[in-house]
């Protein structure tokens, strides 16, 4: 337990943050899931940041006993601070416009908060089924693999939040991992709640084009996250602090594969032992993850079989794509930070 802090018996209060943008079509079921929550709702306020939206977001959220703010224009980091600086709250929570909670999400998520050691706490999130394979292997995959603290589904306690100083308003992508990893550098820990469910529909699922441009956008910002946070690291380690190097794999570690298994298969063109290595590696990776998801597949064999193959499909694309945005990233970093260099010669 950290010095200084006592365990206390007392529900915390919650504030709900919510950084939209031209969420119109759906932020009507966000905020009516929100508002039908089994926690009593003199236990929580909701703060909504809007991002100059163009639609009518605005209009409908004024039909709800909301705080509305506007952001900075500085990012959604940005503007979930703004929303956190405003709370009355012990507790943050964050969740998006197009996500709709189940009726028992808040009181779950909270509840880990009754002990003063932990800092976070994140929750299951599944997708919304929008009628086509991107949703559903999505939705399976999630069910399957996923245990983190984006912040469609994800709380901090406020006193916390405010020690490691909120997002990093410096990202582009990956803030909320970033989050989570330097409340894990200060010790205190941030727990997974699976009975904390959030239905996520974020756009870029609607379509192919959309989905193939957002995955490729993410594994290339991701990449400036991964280099400041080797930075951070050393820096700690040189003061002699212990940073959360697990955590940091644990994020990195799809990037690593899906890099690896593009590298090994190009250079596997001239050198047929890489080739092996490219499809060993993406092999294992794919159906490990190919078989988890055999518990939240229905039906007659058959359909078990053609929803698995076409999963195993549908990771090799997103590996691929992933993997190039990888490497864009990497090339561009490294291209970036030899210019720098060189004009300071």
């Amino acid at each position: 337990m950290k010095k200084g802090l006592k365990m206390s018996e007392i529900k915390p209060e919650v504030s709900i943050v919510l950084a939209v943008r031209n969420e119109g079509s759906v932020i009507r079921r966000c905020l009516d899931a929100i508002y039908s929550q089994t926690l009593p709702s003199d236990k929580y306020e909701v703060i909504l940041v809007d991002g100059w939206s163009t639609d009518d977001t605005l209009k409908i959220a004024r039909d709800y006993p909301v705080l509305i703010l506007n952001d900075d224009k500085n990012g959604i980091g940005s503007a979930r601070n703004i929303g956190a600086k405003a709370a009355k709250g012990e507790i943050l929570v964050f969740t998006d416009g197009d996500c709709v909670p189940e009726k028992d999400w808040l009181e779950n998520l909270v509840k880990p908060f009754s002990d003063v050691n932990v800092g976070g706490a994140g929750g299951a999130i599944r997708c919304i089924d929008v009628g086509n394979v991107i949703s559903m292997y999505e939705d399976l995959n999630n069910q399957a693999t996923y245990r983190g603290f984006i912040t469609s589904n994800a709380a901090y306690r406020k006193k916390v939040f405010d020690e490691v100083g909120g997002f990093d308003v410096s990202l582009k992508c990956g803030e909320d991992w970033d989050l989570w990893w330097r409340v894990r550098d200060k010790g205190y820990d941030v727990v997974y709640v699976k009975d904390a469910l959030v239905f996520h529909g974020p756009r870029e699922q609607q379509s192919w084009r959309a989905y193939v441009k957002k995955q490729f956008w993410y594994s290339r910002l991701d990449v400036w996250l991964y280099a400041q946070r080797f930075c951070r690291i050393n820096e700690l380690k040189k003061k002699g602090f212990k940073p959360a190097e697990r955590e940091t794999f644990l994020v990195m570690k799809k990037a690593i594969v899906y890099s690896g298994f593009l590298l090994f298969g190009i250079v596997g063109l001239a050198f047929w032992p890489s080739f092996v290595l490219s499809v060993l590696l993406i092999g294992f990776w794919i159906g490990r993850r190919a078989v988890l998801i055999q518990e939240y597949i229905d039906g007659s064999i058959v359909r078990r079989l053609g929803i698995t193959f076409g999963y195993v499909g549908f990771k090799l694309i997103k590996a691929t794509v992933r993997g190039l945005g990888t490497l864009f990233g990497c090339f561009e970093l490294l291209f970036i930070t030899l210019k720098n260099r060189l004009k300071k010669v």
